[in-house]
């Protein structure tokens, strides 16, 4: 989103939302974060907004919250693509062109978590039960030869393809 919007590569710190979230988020669970870029103040912050991960490095733990006085990078707004509805595919294609990854909810089970390579195509979510979920993730590209999606996980670049999937269009 920050290329597309302001034409360079920005990295956020993934640590700070885990470390001074107020939500109850850790290492070991969480949710989507945009308020905490918008307009939610974190634990010891007196602004809202993302910080540069060398700002606060990531550690891989829960960490300890530090009071942080520059939020260089705030969002204005974000949105669903479809309301509180599954979006179409030319939906969620439209919404990363235009505005880069997109957030997304899936249901993960023991498949997806063994994953290493090539095209996921195994639908897991009997596991969840009916249009529930219980894993975020980003959708940072699409292959329309293969009919996939190029996942990003956050279980880091140890997993799967450096912390990537290809995942079939409509799969769990």
């Amino acid at each position: 989103a920050f290329k597309v919007k302001m034409g360079s590569d920005v990295n956020a710190s993934e640590q700070f939302l885990v470390s001074c979230n107020s939500s109850g988020y850790s290492c070991n669970g969480g949710w989507f974060a945009h308020d905490y870029h918008a307009n939610t103040l974190g634990k010891l912050q007196t602004a809202a907004g993302a910080v540069a991960e060398t700002t606060t490095p990531y550690t891989a733990s829960n960490g300890s919250c530090n009071s942080v006085s520059n939020h260089p990078y705030r969002i204005s707004s974000w949105s669903y693509i479809a309301g509180y509805t599954v979006p179409s595919i030319d939906q969620i294609k439209n919404a990363i062109y235009n505005y880069g990854s997109v957030a997304a909810s899936i249901c993960v089970g023991s498949a997806f978590q063994r994953y290493t390579s090539g095209v996921f195509s195994t639908d897991e979510s009997a596991a969840c039960g009916t249009n529930k979920v219980n894993h975020a993730i980003v959708l940072v590209g699409r292959d329309d030869v293969t009919q996939t999606w190029i996942l990003r996980n956050s279980w880091g670049p140890s997993w799967a393809e450096q912390g990537y999937m290809r995942i079939k269009y409509g799969t769990s």
